[in-house]
């Protein structure tokens, strides 16, 4: 991530100087590291609104490998609470497969929501927060249309993978 978020930016930068008809150079991709300590603050700060929302499902399973622990320690058919928590166990599925949708949804929204920021930082430069809070206001008025734009990129780009694939094999 260190390096993957400043040389992603870079690519843009060198892109914004082709738009605006100026010569690229190589140098002109680690354009990026230029500003490494908002990018990274940015990333991070992202990373943790995606840990947070994930967090459910992260404790369930923490939890449930400490059960499954236990549930190898069950000495005999006949042992009554090891049977009870291999029920809670497997009653509780449902309620994590629930959870990872929920967590899902909202991290796709919030995923949305912050795809500009790091654009943010490096364009006008704005500090990290300040990125953040503009890019959710600035995609929050067009979302569905900013995430039916995403699926067409992930379908497009699935076909080029896909053909890739079965170039290789031929």
């Amino acid at each position: 991530a260190c390096i993957s978020v400043p040389l992603g930016v870079g690519g843009y930068l060198a892109a914004n100087k082709l738009r605006n008809s100026q010569s690229v150079q190589f140098g002109d991709f680690f354009g990026g590291f230029k500003f490494f300590v908002p990018l990274m603050s940015n990333y991070l700060v992202q990373l943790l609104i995606m840990f947070l929302i994930f967090s459910p499902v992260i404790v369930y399973l923490v939890f449930a490998v400490g059960i499954i622990d236990q549930l190898s320690n069950i000495s005999s058919p006949n042992d009554i609470a090891g049977i009870m928590q291999l029920m809670t166990t497997i009653v509780s599925v449902p309620i994590v497969i629930v959870l990872t949708f929920i967590s899902l949804i909202f991290a796709i929204y919030f995923g949305v929501l912050l795809v500009f920021s790091q654009l943010f930082v490096v364009f006008n430069k704005l500090d990290f927060w300040t990125a953040i809070k503009t890019s959710i206001k600035v995609v929050r008025k067009k979302w569905f249309s900013f995430f039916g734009f995403f699926i067409v990129i992930g379908l497009i780009n699935l076909l080029g993978i896909l053909c890739l694939i079965i170039g290789i094999l031929v």
